[in-house]
Formats: structure tokens, C-alpha cells, sequence
């Protein structure tokens, strides 16, 4: 069950439901072939996107995530609890 008026949360059975009007969304996807490979040309005019079965009035930025720099992070827990495997 999803409310109509912008920003009323509900609740039913367990389940919570926010509705929000937004003007922009940003969206990460994965393409790939049909042998499972990433597609890596993709272009915006190969795109079909809707939203509640309508398409978007204006797709404002396409990047390729292969453009982006790849960044990672490492967690070590060194805690006392811990000092036996270090």
C-alpha cells in the first residue's frame, strides 16, 4: 500500500511504504550479454528506462563506471579481543 500524499509514511502488516516526489534520481545499473559479460559501450539512446511505466522526461547524465576510479577501504579490528590473530 503506497500513500498518495508526498511524504506520508504508512504502514500495514508489517510493512513500511514512503512516498516522495523527487525531481532527480540517480540510478547505478549493470549490463551485461547474453554469455554474462559486462556490456562496456553502452550508449543512453541504446536505454529504454521507465518509472511506474512512464518514460523520464529528460535523462540528465550517463557515465560509464569504468571511468571512475576504483576505491577501496580495509577494516582491521586490533581490539584486545583480537591480538591473538594478528
Amino acid at each position: 500500500m503506497n500513500s498518495q500524499a508526498t511524504g506520508s509514511p504508512v504502514q500495514s502488516e508489517g510493512s513500511y511504504s514512503l512516498s516522495v516526489s523527487v525531481n532527480e534520481v540517480s540510478l547505478t545499473f549493470h549490463a551485461e550479454d547474453a554469455q554474462g559479460l559486462p556490456v562496456n559501450d553502452l550508449k543512453v539512446d541504446e536505454l529504454s528506462l521507465l518509472d511506474n511505466g512512464k518514460a523520464p522526461r529528460k535523462i540528465l547524465a550517463f557515465q560509464l563506471m569504468q571511468d571512475f576510479p576504483i576505491r577501496a577501504g580495509i577494516l582491521m579490528d586490533t581490539s584486545e579481543s583480537m591480538e591473538q590473530s594478528l
